[in-house]
């Protein structure tokens, strides 16, 4: 175990070969930046990683099965975090107060199982969940998963995404946000990144046109149908 603040480790190797890393392994290491978890490791215990505020991203091999409760709790730096393939549950609190989080990619076909406030304190309205293509109903509709606003198949990127298919167009402008190409009676709303509602419409002509209140350089959230999207605002 190497509770603390670990002064001068900013990076630890997790040895080959290691199973299990153990409850408080971590814990309150704030100078800790980076940690490598080798494929060998099918478990992170409970408070593992708590209060370790200096790491900005962890990559949780396919081989852990389960991640126990309060694990990265607090990790106020954590901005993405790539969970396995084989992953089945997620403790309480495990990844609850991270609230710089703008990224979780979820390879695991079938939504793990995650107990009270897995991620509680993180913003479902901006943070973009990645998941397996063919299981996007299957977290929508679970427990916890279905929170988050933006749900995606597929890799994760970092873009702005501007355009819902080939055929649908999205310009914005002078406080309007313009869409064209979409099913008459589609419906469109609009949200803040907060996710404050804004307005709404339904497709006429295969278009629709939406006054926001929002400003050049503000960032968008419209949702056709079941299909979300962030624009910029110019």
């Amino acid at each position: 175990k190497y509770k603390g603040t670990m002064p001068g480790n900013t990076k630890i190797n997790i040895k080959e070969g290691t199973k299990h890393i153990g409850g408080y392994a971590f814990s309150g290491c704030t100078g800790l930046k980076s940690v490598t978890i080798p494929n060998s490791v099918t478990s992170i215990g409970d408070h593992a990683f708590e209060g370790c505020t200096g790491l900005t991203s962890v990559t949780i091999p396919n081989s852990v099965t389960s991640i126990e409760y309060w694990a990265f709790l607090g990790c106020t730096s954590l901005k993405t975090v790539s969970l396995g393939t084989q992953l089945k549950t997620i403790g309480q609190k495990a990844f609850s107060d991270c609230t710089a989080m703008t990224q979780i990619v979820c390879k695991a076909v079938t939504p793990p199982t995650c107990s009270d406030y897995a991620f509680g304190g993180i913003n479902k309205n901006s943070c973009t969940l990645f998941v397996p293509t063919g299981s996007l109903a299957s977290y929508q509709a679970a427990d916890q998963w279905k929170d988050f606003f933006f749900i995606k198949e597929g890799s994760e990127n970092t873009g702005i995404s501007r355009v819902m298919a080939d055929d649908i167009q999205i310009r914005s402008g002078k406080g309007i946000i313009e869409i064209t190409g979409i099913s008459d009676g589609a419906d469109i709303s609009v949200y803040a990144l907060s996710g404050q509602f804004i307005s709404s419409a339904k497709a006429v002509g295969k278009r629709a046109s939406l006054v926001t209140n929002l400003t050049k350089g503000n960032i968008a959230i419209v949702k056709i149908c079941t299909k979300s999207v962030k624009v910029l605002m110019q």
